[in-house]
């Protein structure tokens, strides 16, 4: 593991990716030590001039200056207080976290400024911060997603080796939703041949219920360049019988329509069964009265 301190000129990254409903990044970190080999993010990396499919989750970037920069964007005549999305590119409560505590920081700027946050994370870490997490709940909008993609801990113990059991997880979602924080559920990615039976499926929309989450979100693995080259070397070490068959679906970074489109289908039963929805207004951006409330204790 090698942590590289940089100092950034900006945290906020504006995109205009449709269909989430934020606009706004703030990566305190690049990278991530949680070393999924799925992970969608190792793209990122390749922007940065990293080429080995490693290096994602063995050079990790530390914006030392994060919190200072952010509370100075924040601050500008131009933000109106959208809404701001603190895990784009990599888990904000990853292991540097606890040597670094940046995570922290930014979100006592966020409280500052009053400005709604989403973030995601697999890590209980984040129970550490649950006092600034609960206050930016009762002043702005607060919201965490917790990445969930199995329940099977055989299973997951291969995909996520380094990344808390789902039984864990699925706590944590409770203590927050019990701290009066909104809670999403990521069953993201489904794995073909792996997560995506009928039993597996209906597994996570039952938790999804049982946690009372406000929005519930699934998505099928996606191989876009350097997770693909992650990936499948990993899926023929541990499961050499599946490797064949993704060449096969994936001829691209995606599986076929059809494929995706049966999964979601039954996703969408399921959470017609149980009754998860999605219960949750997503702000556009924190009105002036909002940011003028006084802090609570």
């Amino acid at each position: 593991m090698e942590y590289q301190l940089i100092e950034c000129k900006t945290l906020l990254h504006h995109h205009d990716t449709g269909y989430l409903p934020y606009h706004w990044d703030a990566n305190v970190y690049r990278g991530c030590a949680h070393s999924c080999p799925y992970c969608f993010a190792r793209y990122s990396h390749e922007y940065l001039g990293y080429r080995d499919p490693f290096d994602f989750e063995q050079k990790i970037l530390v914006k030392v200056n994060a919190p200072e920069i952010l509370d100075r964007e924040l601050d500008g005549p131009k933000w109106h207080g959208e809404l701001v999305n603190l895990s784009g590119v990599s888990d904000p409560y990853q292991p540097a976290e606890k040597k670094f505590g940046l995570t922290r920081q930014v979100l006592e700027v966020m409280l500052k400024h009053r400005n709604p946050t989403i973030l995601g994370t697999k890590s209980e870490l984040i129970l550490r911060d649950l006092d600034l997490l609960s206050r930016l709940s009762e002043t702005t909008f607060c919201c965490v997603a917790v990445t969930i993609t199995t329940l099977d801990e055989g299973l997951r113990r291969q995909l996520e080796p380094f990344s808390p059991p789902a039984s864990r997880r699925v706590a944590l979602l409770k203590k927050l939703k019990e701290a009066g924080v909104k809670t999403g559920l990521l069953a993201t990615p489904i794995f073909p041949y792996l997560t995506d039976s009928q039993h597996s499926l209906e597994d996570l929309v039952r938790t999804a219920a049982e946690c009372d989450v406000d929005f519930f979100v699934t998505g099928v693995l996606s191989l876009r360049s350097s997770a693909r080259q992650r990936f499948l070397p990993f899926l023929k070490q541990q499961f050499p019988e599946l490797y064949p068959k993704y060449h096969r679906l994936y001829k691209g970074w995606s599986a076929p329509r059809e494929y995706s489109r049966g999964i979601y289908k039954r996703v969408r039963l399921l959470r017609e069964k149980y009754g998860v929805g999605q219960n949750i207004q997503w702000p556009q951006e924190a009105g002036p009265q909002m940011r003028q409330m006084p802090l609570p204790v």
